[in-house]
């Protein structure tokens, strides 16, 4: 099979997809491995026999797999660095199950289905359910960049973070430099991305980050892309209009959808989705999705881009919070914080007078529901 592969005492499962596999088979054989497939769980075995629980570092990729290794009577488990694909597990009554679909462990016979309360007053606050939550009670997701390691004799979990992101301070340099290293970085991610020679096509809102990324796809291919958008009858949310300029000026063929104001669309959309997620954006998405899967298997997305550029209004007005609040003294910060609290919670005025820092402030006002309500 395509997603699993045994290599003597070791077995993998893998789902998703390794960018830099032809690097790293390079790599290998030099040091006298053969292979005998292209898959990657072929690469993931012999990438475990060769750096053991230190693979994971060395894959570029979206994926999350488990290595059961016979010898060491243990299963290794990995999600990718910046959690792309998901891993959840349940380890409860004596049993460990693990999945990359949610909706697998709960129908697994005997398992007991609860709501995880604490879960729950995350999704209320945030809009979903983060780090190692589920929705779930008993089971938990594998945080990204981390591995996970169930011994079978003592039944015992280790959880490992392998990888972060780097928070150094940021270095100053010519705003033309960096954009020209964004650029070759960004092409490197494109080119990476289109190895399987399918013609691959693209959603485009026609805002920046996917036209950037839907410009950078044009470049490397001679192929007509064709491109994916939907659209609403109500003027004022509607893109459409933003994207057909772009698609015009890439010459790419044009794909649209127009979304009908009914709830059976947004409960067909939810029905895909493992937990709840209140963004709205998940409606649209799925209607982009089904109807680029009519036309292709592959579908170049600028998602993403907001929390790695600060893209959203919430980090703007943090920002500025924090340079509102440094020009006022001690005093007039706890006088304003004290006015604060006869205000009712659901004022935006009291958020602004509360005596707290730039990333309190962030945090509060990304929150849905305030505590009491919650």
């Amino acid at each position: 099979q395509e997603n699993a592969y045994m290599l003597g005492n070791l077995s993998v499962t893998i789902h998703g997809e390794i960018y830099n596999s032809q690097d790293l088979k390079a790599t290998l054989e030099k040091s006298g491995y053969k292979f005998n497939t292209t898959t990657n769980p072929e690469l993931v075995a012999t990438a475990y026999r060769e750096w053991a629980e230190g693979c994971p570092k060395r894959f570029n990729g979206e994926f999350s797999f488990c290595v059961y290794d016979k010898e060491k009577e243990q299963l290794f488990l990995a999600r990718d660095h910046v959690g792309r694909n998901h891993l959840f597990y349940s380890h409860h009554l004596g049993r460990f199950i693990f999945s990359s679909d949610l909706k697998s462990i709960i129908d697994t016979p005997g398992f007991a289905k609860g709501v995880n309360l604490r879960a729950l007053n995350y999704y209320l606050a945030l809009r979903c359910t983060p780090q190692d939550y589920s929705i779930f009670k008993n089971v938990n997701k594998l945080p990204a960049g981390c591995s996970l390691i169930f011994n079978i004799k003592t039944k015992r979990i280790q959880v490992s973070q392998y990888w972060n992101p780097d928070t150094t301070e940021p270095i100053e340099a010519d705003e033309y430099d960096v954009l020209e290293e964004l650029e070759t970085i960004m092409n490197e991610a494109v080119k990476i991305r289109m190895n399987n020679g399918e013609s691959p096509g693209s959603f485009l809102s026609g805002g920046i980050d996917s036209s950037f990324v839907l410009a950078l796809l044009c470049k490397r291919t001679s192929k007509k892309i064709k491109t994916f958008s939907v659209g609403f009858h109500e003027k004022k949310h509607n893109e459409i209009p933003y994207s057909r300029i772009v698609a015009n000026y890439l010459g790419t063929d044009q794909k649209e959808y127009i979304l009908e104001p009914d709830f059976d669309s947004v409960l067909e959309a939810a029905s895909v989705y493992f937990e709840p997620l209140a963004d709205p954006s998940i409606v649209p998405t799925y209607y982009a999705a089904k109807l680029a899967g009519e036309h292709c298997q592959t579908v170049f997305s600028g998602d993403g881009a907001d929390s790695l550029f600060l893209g959203m209004n919430s980090y703007y007005w943090g920002k500025r919070f924090g340079e509102i609040k440094s020009h006022l003294t001690p005093p007039v910060n706890w006088a304003l914080g004290k006015m604060a609290k006869i205000l009712s919670e659901k004022s935006n005025l009291r958020l602004l007078l509360q005596d707290i820092t730039p990333e309190e402030f962030f945090v509060m006002n990304g929150t849905y529901f305030s505590a009491p309500l919650r």
